[in-house]
């Protein structure tokens, strides 16, 4: 046997040692694990000692028998165990939420053993039942599932947790419930993985410096890793976190861009670049990780379009600034159907036109005061007005009309001069364009204390790793601002040139009601968080946003009433919804993405089966624009 020569340390591994420096290291781990338990029986008694809701146990759900009264999921048993599954309408297996399932299988095969000790279990999905039967079937689920479709909590709603019951006779009550890294317990894998030199793989833990970089905290779904493969070398999966309301389906596109998906992408491009619909775009598509692509020049000299281009991204800002605001409602600092004015006090006293094309005398008092719902479902009574109306006439009189220039009024002056004029309906009853998400920067600034450059950047750009999304661009990256354009009857005319204009350095006023500069790759990031596969507090994996509120904002807010022709373009609505931020398509091959674009030629998507599509180009919204975005959004998955 050849000696092998003392060393110290291997790149990437745990120091080398003798026996006896090991065991006096795993003595001392020992100790802080002891103490680990510990808490962890104290935490489990303090959680027996929680107090308990009743609820409704004839409330009706449906399983393999039917329709059935929640107390019989029971079985005679004093406790009841549930698993809330997410379920995505018209998914196949494989699109179902793999983070449940992972917490399925598990809990199944401990189920033999809670029922011993007088627990039982069931799998609880809003699911309808006609599709949650054939994927259980598919599965070989051998525990029993029910339907809680429109049901409230806690029997109904609340996906993604782990939920606890007790009966007494016929009555039943809500003692325990948790999700997120609280359900870790329903899946053993996680322990044995902790135990292991270079745990889960996942890009929150704390490591020694050197060791292989961490990755998204759903990595492993799908990977297939031949033995001996270092972490680092793993092969990219699409991340599909329990959590997320629209996971990637297994398809070669949803995880890390195919060559097909991007020469599609370079061929879509090139395409509008020789038809001179623009002079340059970046664009991407995928899930995980897709490729970013530039086609086309940046600039009147012709340097070339970078796939790091800082784009004005104009009203795909709406996006980010509802998720900032749904994290204040989270953190407690104000409600959703909370009165703004306690930070607006502008917004007081609201008076309201007769009718949207009242002269502005004809006005009778707000019947409720302006929300933060009202703000981020455009319904607060401001907007744009897209007729020939004295209200419209004012705003463009007094500098607050929306339109393609950048903005010329400080946040301040700007809702000053906007608050001395009236609502055009009663908030709530409405929908206009615009201008309640310009309201909505400022009440984040004025609620936290700082500009909203400030408190994005805080909040979400610097945990997400977004370094170029700001409200300005900095001297040393002005080389990656291109060139915006609009068209004219010659063609296009350069409206601010590459490295100047507005965007070009610090603003001369707060911005906080303004639009933001972003790269594809830092708008890609935010989408993944938003969708569940990133995290902000990359220490404690909490996600970006609930998945009560992403539900809420990715699916249409606006009844059916407000949708009036005069509320936007003709047309708007026809198959359209809009959520917190963004749009949503209701009906069609593409029911259920959700998106938006930007003044200047910027678009984006989420489909339900978790690809996500940027385009930006810096040319402003028009015929041609429009048609290259229906174009993007139109093409086909690769084969």
């Amino acid at each position: 046997m050849t000696e092998r020569p003392a060393t110290t340390s291997l790149q990437g591994r745990p120091a080398i040692v003798d026996q006896g420096t090991w065991q006096t290291a795993r003595d001392a781990l020992l100790v802080r694990e002891k103490a680990h338990t510990r808490e962890g029986d104290a935490i489990a008694a303090a959680r027996r000692r929680l107090p308990m809701v009743e609820i409704d146990g004839t409330v009706e759900v449906t399983g393999p028998d039917g329709v059935v009264p929640f107390i019989d999921l029971f079985q005679g048993r004093d406790v009841l165990l549930a698993h809330k599954h997410m379920w995505h309408d018209g998914a196949p297996p494989q699109g179902q939420c793999e983070g449940c399932s992972t917490n399925t299988w598990h809990i199944q095969r401990a189920a033999v053993y809670l029922n011993a000790r007088g627990v039982s279990f069931a799998v609880l999905t809003e699911g309808p039942w006609d599709e949650v039967a054939p994927f259980v079937e598919f599965m070989g689920y051998t525990q029993p599932w029910y339907s809680v479709r429109g049901l409230d909590g806690p029997v109904g709603d609340d996906m993604g947790a782990i939920t606890c019951f007790l009966r007494d006779g016929d009555r039943v009550f809500l003692t325990y419930r948790t999700t997120g890294r609280g359900n870790e317990p329903a899946a053993g894998v996680f322990g044995l993985l902790d135990m292991t030199p270079y745990g889960r793989g996942e890009a929150w833990e704390e490591t020694p410096d050197g060791w292989p970089e961490g990755q998204d905290p759903c990595w492993y779904i799908g990977a297939r890793t031949p033995t001996g493969t270092p972490r680092g070398a793993r092969p990219a999966a699409p991340c599909h976190s329990g959590r997320a309301r629209v996971p990637a389906r297994w398809r070669p596109w949803a995880g890390t861009a195919t060559t097909d998906v991007v020469s599609e992408l370079e061929r879509f491009l090139v395409r509008h670049v020789e038809a001179g619909t623009v002079p340059g775009a970046v664009a991407l598509r995928g899930g995980h990780d897709p490729e970013v692509v530039a086609a086309g020049v940046a600039s009147a000299d012709g340097r070339p379009m970078r796939d790091d281009a800082i784009m004005r991204i104009q009203s795909m800002t709406k996006a980010i600034t509802s998720v900032a605001a749904l994290r204040l409602v989270e953190a407690g600092r104000l409600g959703l159907d909370q009165s703004v004015e306690e930070w607006l006090p502008e917004l007081a006293g609201r008076r309201v036109l007769s009718s949207p094309t009242a002269p502005l005398h004809d006005t009778v008092p707000a019947n409720r005061p302006i929300t933060l719902r009202h703000l981020l479902t455009m319904g607060s009574g401001y907007g744009m007005e897209f007729g020939d109306t004295p209200l419209q006439k004012a705003m463009a009189d007094n500098g607050t009309e929306a339109g393609p220039d950048p903005i010329a009024l400080g946040a301040g002056e700007w809702l000053a001069r906007l608050a001395k004029l009236p609502l055009a309906f009663q908030p709530g009853e409405g929908w206009r364009y615009h201008h309640s998400f310009a309201v909505l920067g400022i009440l984040i600034a004025r609620l936290t204390g700082r500009p909203l450059g400030v408190h994005l950047a805080e909040d979400l750009f610097d945990p997400l790793g977004m370094p170029d999304s700001a409200f300005w661009v900095p001297e040393e990256k002005l080389n990656r601002l291109p060139a915006a354009y609009r068209r004219g009857d010659g063609g296009l005319e350069e409206t601010e040139p590459a490295g100047g204009g507005f965007y070009a350095g610090p603003p001369p006023f707060d911005v906080s009601h303004g639009e933001l500069v972003c790269t594809a790759r830092d708008y890609h990031r935010f989408l993944r968080a938003l969708m569940g596969c990133g995290r902000v507090e990359r220490v404690d994996g909490a996600p970006l946003i609930s998945d009560v509120h992403l539900r809420h904002m990715t699916s249409d807010q606006v009844p059916a009433e407000n949708k009036t022709a005069d509320s936007f373009y003709p047309g708007f609505w026809d198959g359209m919804g809009w959520g917190f931020g963004v749009g949503i398509e209701t009906t069609g091959p593409r029911r259920g993405r959700f998106g938006w674009s930007g003044g200047q030629g910027t678009n984006f998507y989420v489909d339900p089966d978790g690809t996500i599509g940027i385009l930006l180009t810096q040319v402003e919204m028009g015929e041609h624009m429009s048609g290259m975005i229906d174009e993007f959004q139109a093409l086909p998955p690769p084969s």
